[in-house]
């Protein structure tokens, strides 16, 4: 499972775990409705667990892997108004995806999501603990088939934004709506 660690940087969660010490991870924190904002936060506690796992296709280009306990942002195209939706509830409702990096100016991208399998086989799952009302920003696809390239001055040559998805687990079962419109600059 990949996190952002900066607006250019991915990082696997599954490599050892001292590499994550300097590291602070992207979240969407929506705790203060006043402040809503994408944040690198520094999480002091990982957890790891076991437990069955989805396998994702945003797109029809992009898979992800996540514990089939946890929750996505899925929205539809008709109003842009995201909510966090049960992973189990994509196998009955068909659902988009916003889709995009928060540190990249633009149009979020509305993606249809599907579950391509399940494996009811419990694995290993490694996470940061997040704060209550933080979703986990996961980026998504490689760098070979990102959509996302931007001329960057700071850097003086094209980059490549990671694509992303918002994630979180089940333990935090409060609601999560966003106005996509109101994220656009």
């Amino acid at each position: 499972m990949e996190v952002l660690v900066s607006p250019l940087e991915r990082f696997d969660l599954n490599q050892p775990s001292s590499k994550l010490i300097d590291n602070k991870i992207c979240v969407y924190d929506y705790a203060d409705k006043e402040y809503q904002d994408f944040y690198f936060k520094k999480i002091t506690t990982y957890i790891s667990y076991r437990y069955p796992s989805v396998r994702l296709l945003i797109g029809g280009t992009y898979n992800i892997e996540l514990p089939l306990n946890w929750r996505v942002l899925a929205t539809n195209d008709h109003d842009y108004q995201c909510h966090l939706t049960p992973i189990e509830e994509l196998l009955h409702y068909d659902n988009q995806i916003p889709v995009f990096n928060p540190f990249c100016p633009g149009v979020p991208k509305i993606m249809d999501v599907e579950i391509q399998s399940i494996n009811p086989n419990p694995i290993e799952h490694f996470v940061g603990k997040l704060p209550k009302k933080n979703l986990l920003v996961m980026p998504i696809g490689n760098k070979s088939n990102s959509r996302t390239k931007v001329y960057s001055k700071e850097f003086g040559e094209e980059v490549i934004y990671p694509e992303c998805i918002f994630a979180s687990d089940d333990i935090d079962m409060s609601k999560c709506e966003i106005d996509l419109w109101s994220m656009i600059d």
